[in-house]
């Protein structure tokens, strides 16, 4: 169920836990496969890891606060 304006219920924390390794996973993927000539073993591992938590954590921010800020019926603010 949908909550009410100004509050984030456990479906909200969910959907946006999912949306976070989501978009975090396929970011990274996109960087590494459109890298020509890449290698698993000379990788930038490091680089890589932080680029997926910092896409991560965006998104799962970005999404909470959609959710926060939607009413019941998905309207930005209410009946903005």
């Amino acid at each position: 169920m949908k909550n009410a304006l100004w509050s984030i219920g456990k479906s909200d924390l969910i959907n946006s836990i999912f949306v976070a390794i989501f978009a975090g996973v396929l970011v990274v993927l996109a960087g590494v496969f459109q890298q020509p000539g890449f290698n698993v073993f000379e990788a930038d591992w490091n680089a890589i890891i932080k680029s997926l938590i910092n896409v991560s954590l965006i998104s799962f921010v970005a999404s909470l606060s959609k959710a926060f800020s939607s009413d019941r019926n998905d309207h930005f603010l209410g009946h903005l």
